[in-house]
This record gives structure tokens, sequence and C-alpha cells, in this order.
């Protein structure tokens, strides 16, 4: 069964100095369990034909013009708000080329995770960290920071490959249990 199926898709950009024409008619399929990588040079819409697939694109500039977006059947562009936002987090995630923007810098790595889980599993917080510490056990980081250590810890004095195992985490952590694949 077709997971994601995007059909002709495409993206404008309205600035000052005129339309971007970001992405034109990009069209793929994705089957449960499959991988699919999104290649080309810097600039040439990866990222946008994701952040339209999440209905994330910055507004007012970022505009779908044209296309269908289907995830496991259901029309992402003609949801609601409040209906992509439940869906987003917990049935499908982004997980950024930048661990750094995913994560604040004010807060514990672990309030993070646990905020993300309470706020898709309606769960209690004693129970959202112990969650957090469960996925945070998956992506054990090198130098022997374990899911423990990682709750607890800032997101600053983390090492580039920790932050990005911890982001992989904040990015798929509302993810309901029955679609979650293995995280390392």
């Amino acid at each position: 069964m077709t997971l994601l199926d995007v059909r002709d898709l495409v993206v404008r950009f309205r600035t000052a100095d005129g339309i971007i024409y970001a992405v034109n008619g990009v069209t793929f399929e994705l089957e449960a369990g499959e991988t699919l990588g999104l290649v080309g040079e810097s600039g040439c819409g990866k990222s946008v034909t994701n952040l339209a697939i999440m209905r994330l694109l910055p507004k007012p500039a970022g505009r779908i013009e044209g296309g269908q977006v289907l995830f496991d059947g259901l029309d992402v562009l003609a949801m609601a708000e409040p209906e992509v936002r439940d869906l987003r987090g917990k049935e499908i995630a982004m997980i950024f080329q930048d661990p750094m923007t995913s994560l604040n810098p004010v807060y514990r790595i672990g309030e993070q995770i646990a905020e993300a889980i309470r706020a898709h599993e309606k769960t209690d917080r004693r129970t959202a960290k112990r969650r957090a510490v469960e996925l945070l056990r998956q992506v054990e980081a090198p130098g022997g920071l374990h899911g423990d250590e990682m709750l607890g810890a800032a997101r600053r004095p983390l090492e580039a490959s920790a932050r990005a195992r911890v982001a992989r985490v904040h990015s798929v952590c509302g993810l309901s249990l029955g679609r979650q694949r293995s995280l390392s």
C-alpha cells in the first residue's frame, strides 16, 4: 500500500522581487517500509518539497499552488490546520538537516522531547519522561553519553553527532508506536 503519494506538486514563493518557482511538478510514491532519497543541487527544491508535504512552508510567501499530497490515503493539502498539526509528529515527521534548528538552547533535551510526546500521546509528565529516556537509549551518543544522561543535558555541550541523534529522536518522538522504526 502506498504510504506517501505526491502528484504534480507545485510550490511558489511570492517576494517583493517577483515569483520564485521553487517546485515544479514533483511526483513520487513511497510504499510503507521503503526509503526515498531526494537528491539534487543546492537550491533545487528538496527541502521545499518536504516542507510542502508537511505543510510547513513559511507564510505568507510560500504557497502550494498545485498538486496533491496523500499520506496513508489522507489528502494532506485539503486538511484543516488542526488536523495537519495532529498528523505532524504523530504520523509523519521531518528530520531537519541542521540538528541545531530543532532544539531550543534554553531548555534541557529531555524537557523538549517529553513535551513533544505529551503533545501527541496525551500522557502525564512522568510517563513522557520515561518514554523520552527509552527513545534516547536507542540512539546512544559516542563518548558514553546514554539516555538518562542526555535527558538532562543542555543542547549546546553535545557533540554534533550527539545533537543529530537527539534531533532524530525529537523529530519522531510523537510517532505512534505502530509506525515507529528503529532510530539508530
